[in-house]
């Protein structure tokens, strides 16, 4: 599926929008639109700021989105134009793209999709088009409009340059370019912008990229308001600290535990790394990091590099003199991380007739919360179950051996796991059944969740 190329012929006649973009091409340029592209906004579900930590989302598309209507042309000249007045028009060399980081213009998000296709196939000089930009997503409104733009403007020079990416390849480019802007993001916005598909959110994995369906139950329904209070991302500092927190926490755990910590970028590489599942990279980041903000002396003493080098070599240009919050940013990404993959879990349950609605939406009826942790480390190893007002305990170990997954059998006991998913020893998910109802066992919340009766 994400090997696909990201084309879907329609016919013009069918869409009156597109009728109206091409009466206004006309009238603006005095010719035809060749083609026309479009990409969707998105809103994520689950697993906000966690995306450039390395870690899974949980988005959907939403129908609102960017078109723009193209033609080719035998000059070396990029026309831009907007139907929004409040937009104005843009012309530069195709050959010459200059985006300036400090006055992040409309047309400069374009100009990243540009590039970034320019650059991966090494092309030092490319056709001109002109190109009218239609969009119905509110700006600023965390819908990703800006890399909807860059998506849609990815896919017009690739098709103008008549070459062929799969839309995997296609949302790492412009994942890539839209940081020519200035946002560090991790790629999210453009990965669901290419990989979405109608009917179903999906789980978004990173390294390698990769999209799997998330079947949304039945009765769910999700209400998308735009609270008119607009953020350019790109416009301030707000979001490239919370991503340089998280980097530069990601490096002090990672000098913290004895590695080699000048490569690593997210925090998943140190998980990854030390071989430990979410829930134990809390214990860590409590274990390694303080509460209090971190100075850029700080930063530097921990790490043993000098400010310049700091400034230069790790930081972006906009988050130079920003205090650190390193613990509360990284736990409360680990935290989404941790919401991301059991939302994910419960839809794959529920698809399999698990749960009915009411009991997907309903955790805490039927879940049993492992104990609070009184400190580090204090926290339980064993699953619990709640059976007929009592517990159970079940040993760890016998339900998972490492390495194997499939049918086991649990002995000295009733216990029957029908089925198991583990992740590189990060987690994982178990099906069980016990005295004629399917319980689910969730890895990382260390957790039992009651299910239908077989």
């Amino acid at each position: 599926m994400a090997a696909e190329e990201p084309t879907k012929r329609v016919q013009v006649a069918e869409h009156p929008r597109l009728l109206k973009l091409k009466e206004m091409f006309n009238s603006k340029f005095g010719s035809t639109p060749k083609f026309y592209v479009r990409a969707p906004g998105r809103v994520n579900i689950i697993g906000e700021h966690i995306d450039y930590c390395g870690y899974s989302v949980l988005p959907m598309a939403v129908e609102q989105d960017m078109l723009i209507a193209v033609e080719p042309v035998k000059t070396h000249t990029l026309q831009l134009a907007n139907t929004n007045p409040l937009y104005p028009d843009f012309s530069t060399s195709a050959n010459n793209i200059y985006i300036d980081k400090t006055k992040p213009l409309w047309h400069n998000y374009f100009l990243c999709g540009f590039k970034g296709i320019q650059e991966h196939f090494g092309l030092s000089k490319l056709t001109g088009m002109n190109c009218l930009v239609d969009g119905n997503i509110p700006p600023g409104s965390g819908l990703s409009s800006s890399s909807a733009l860059v998506c849609c403007a990815g896919l017009v020079t690739l098709t103008v340059l008549g070459m062929s990416l799969s839309k995997v390849e296609l949302a790492e480019i412009c994942a890539k370019s839209e940081r020519y802007i200035g946002t560090e993001g991790g790629g999210m916005d453009q990965s669901i912008s290419f990989l979405a598909e109608e009917g179903t959110a999906k789980l978004i994995e990173f390294s390698p990229l990769r999209a799997t369906d998330v079947k949304l139950p039945s009765g769910a329904v999700f209400v998308i308001a735009n609270s008119c209070v607009e953020m350019n991302k790109a416009a301030t500092s707000h979001f490239n600290v919370r991503v340089m927190e998280c980097r530069l926490a990601a490096k002090v755990l990672a000098k913290h535990k004895g590695l080699q910590w000048d490569k690593v970028l997210r925090l998943e590489e140190v998980q990854t790394k030390l071989g430990v599942s979410l829930e134990e990279m809390l214990l860590v980041t409590e274990d390694a990091l303080h509460a209090e903000p971190y100075s850029r002396e700080e930063i530097c003493r921990c790490l043993g590099i000098s400010l310049e080098e700091l400034r230069t070599q790790i930081l972006s240009p906009n988050t130079q003199d920003a205090p650190w919050k390193l613990v509360s940013g990284l736990i409360l990404n680990e935290e989404q991380g941790l919401q991301n993959e059991y939302m994910g879990y419960r839809c794959w349950a529920s698809s399999l007739g698990l749960w009915t609605v009411d009991r997907t939406l309903q955790v805490s009826g039927n879940c049993v919360q492992p104990p609070v942790r009184g400190g580090r480390g204090q926290h339980t190893k064993e699953p619990r179950l709640l059976h007929s007002g009592k517990y159970t305990r079940i040993s760890w170990n016998k339900i998972f051996k490492k390495g194997k997954t499939g049918l086991l059998e649990v002995k000295e006991s009733s216990w029957k796991v029908l089925w198991t998913m583990r992740k590189g020893g990060k987690g994982g998910l178990c099906l069980v059944m016990f005295k004629g109802h399917l319980y689910c066992y969730s890895v990382t919340y260390r957790l039992w969740v009651m299910g239908a009766k077989a």
